[in-house]
């Protein structure tokens, strides 16, 4: 799927500011249970890079303390190489709770509407993804096995499904989302070949909403150099509409 960003990979990282062009300060205290991590380090997830933002030791009571200044974004709170949890930062004051013994809600994040909405949009986008994935997974490793027509067939029908289902989740979720760095992430986690309109739409809205924001130059040359791509190549941009060839 020709995506303009994962989960792990959205925008570079830009000067200090929030949309306003001034500088605001975050601060982040936040505690840390069942986790042998001696510190915590923020980094900013970017398009062509991940950058390192702050970092702060971890006391003995698993607590934690960062405070500084960048722009309102996508970042990510690591612990090591393998966990990590995504927070939409913005220039206030969050309160933070990591509980690995906690499978259900490991990660709490309370003070910013905009990560509100972000963090029940991840969770409700993981779902439909982790759905769509199965049945995906489960077409091919049946393949493979050369099951009945029947079952293919079957799993073939459930796979569109989901696919449908997924991609209305996206055009939908996206056209409501109150914030519009959420929507933009909703709309960018399916194949953009498939929501040209959408994604446009969500371009006007940042270069309105968010004028300064590297988010809004980044994604702009990002669809305007992918719609470029698929002109040179003499695809029809958006003909993928409404199909669900997942």
């Amino acid at each position: 799927m020709h995506k303009i960003i994962a989960l792990v990979l959205f925008f570079s990282i830009a000067s200090a500011c929030n949309l306003n062009g001034n500088t605001d300060k975050y601060t982040i205290e936040g505690t840390v249970k069942n986790h042998p991590a001696k510190s915590v380090v923020l980094e900013k997830l970017g398009l062509k890079q991940l950058t390192m933002v702050d970092s702060a030791a971890i006391d003995d009571q698993g607590h934690f303390k960062m405070s500084g200044v960048s722009e309102k974004g996508f970042y990510r709170l690591k612990l090591d190489n393998k966990t990590s949890f995504l927070i939409l930062l913005e220039p206030v004051q969050y309160q933070v709770e990591i509980d690995l013994s906690n499978q259900e809600n490991n990660f709490k994040a309370s003070g910013s509407k905009g990560n509100d909405e972000f963090q029940k949009a991840f969770k409700e986008m993981n779902a439909v993804q982790q759905e769509l994935n199965g049945w995906n997974q489960a077409y091919q490793a049946y393949g493979q096995m050369k099951v009945s027509m029947d079952t293919m067939m079957f799993i073939q029908q459930q796979l569109q499904t989901a696919g449908a289902k997924f991609e209305s989740y996206i055009r939908d979720s996206s056209q409501v989302a109150k914030d519009p760095l959420v929507a933009m992430f909703l709309v960018t986690n399916g194949p953009v070949d498939k929501f040209p309109k959408e994604n446009l739409a969500i371009i006007h809205r940042l270069e309105k909403e968010l004028p300064n924001s590297s988010y809004t130059k980044d994604y702009r040359e990002v669809y305007n150099n992918y719609e470029k791509q698929m002109k040179e190549q003499g695809r029809c941009f958006g003909c993928g509409q409404g199909s669900s060839g997942y």
